[in-house]
């Protein structure tokens, strides 16, 4: 359902080497056992031609029928579909339907789901991560049978297009439904369903489910905001949720007090995330605290490495620190500079991406340097 992210905080080149060797290694690993049982099909009178303009034609529809599966199972729990996302082309369903084409996320799919209180709960959210795989696996069986009783008689287009429609939707289900059990804060379905099956399933329901809230609008209900309140904070991805929504709830009420412990907060819990998350942390943590120096504003943003960097140009964070930073050195015109560029930044992001995650950055943004 998701791009996963991170597999450890390990800065070394091991790591950062065996990465993505071990994500390339279970993706061409997947693939070939799910096209394992095509293999008595090699006889099908089809070019390999004609598969391949197959499968450039059903792969978007089969990411759609996968993440429509999510949103009409997320529909039956009482959610509200926000938007969805096919590769380059976007849906956004608030305040009425925008449909465009982003660079952003040109892989895989994406629906974006506004969760009531009642639908955050483990039995819920565990139906809702395997619609999406079911529908794929469904649609595999059925074109795999539709094969079996194929003649020599049929078109070679037809067969090719039932080969390719049903190896596909068999790769791209299981794909999704193997967990990764990778460390971070996007999950595939198959990891999700081992999060809401769990000891723990309640509290990692309400986390992904507030995560969920964050991105389809920005803040989260009064019921669920007093659920998350109730919640111990640890150091772990879930709480790491849970400080970022209670952190963007206390500076959206202008409470720098709270912000700046939701933040300590958030940098504890992000000891085992991926390096951008815990460069979120601490840009949070600095901005919280009005009475940073130049200094050590300074040192927070050389900290950050290259894909906190990224992630907090794209939020329209690293340029709401810059403001802050030239308003420390008393440079108006440099932190109006930057007011602007982060909100410009900021709104990209939220069209390009769907996402209102960074609805604090935004809000910051809007005010006059």
């Amino acid at each position: 359902m998701l791009t996963q992210l991170g597999l450890t905080t390990s800065s070394s080149w091991v790591a950062k080497v065996a990465r993505p060797l071990l994500r390339t290694g279970r993706i061409g690993g997947l693939i070939l056992l799910a096209t394992l049982p095509y293999n008595r099909f090699d006889d099908l009178a089809f070019t390999g031609l004609q598969a391949l303009v197959c499968l450039a034609l059903f792969l978007p529809v089969l990411v759609f029928v996968h993440e429509l599966g999510h949103a009409a199972a997320a529909r039956q729990a009482g959610a509200r579909v926000r938007g969805m996302s096919i590769g380059p082309f976007k849906v956004d369903l608030r305040g009425g339907a925008k449909a465009y084409l982003s660079s952003y996320r040109p892989d895989g799919g994406q629906v974006i789901l506004s969760l009531e209180d009642r639908a955050i709960e483990a039995q819920a959210m565990r139906s809702i991560s395997l619609a999406g795989p079911l529908v794929n696996l469904t649609l595999a069986a059925a074109s795999y049978l539709a094969l079996t009783l194929s003649t020599p008689a049929w078109p070679a287009a037809l067969l090719a297009a039932l080969f390719v429609f049903s190896a596909a939707n068999a790769a791209i289900g299981l794909l999704n439904l193997v967990p990764t059990f990778e460390r971070g804060l996007f999950f595939t379905d198959g990891d999700s369903i081992l999060k809401f099956s769990g000891a723990e399933r309640d509290t990692s329901a309400l986390a992904i489910g507030v995560f969920s809230n964050l991105m389809a609008d920005g803040e989260l209900s009064p019921a669920v905001l007093a659920r998350v309140k109730a919640q111990a904070l640890g150091r772990d991805v879930n709480s790491y949720l849970f400080a970022l929504a209670l952190y963007q709830s206390s500076q959206g009420q202008g409470d720098l007090r709270q912000a700046a412990y939701y933040a300590s907060q958030m940098v504890q819990a992000s000891a085992e995330l991926p390096e951008a998350q815990q460069d979120l942390a601490h840009a949070y943590a600095a901005l919280a605290r009005p009475n940073l120096t130049g200094p050590q504003l300074q040192a927070v943003m050389h900290r950050c490495t290259k894909a906190g960097t990224r992630l907090l140009k794209a939020q329209g964070t690293w340029q709401l620190l810059q403001m802050r930073l030239a308003q420390q050195l008393g440079q108006a015109g440099e932190a109006e500079h930057y007011r602007r560029e982060g909100l410009r930044q900021a709104q990209n992001y939220q069209r390009s991406t769907l996402s209102k995650i960074n609805a604090y950055e935004l809000s910051a943004l809007s005010a006059p340097a």
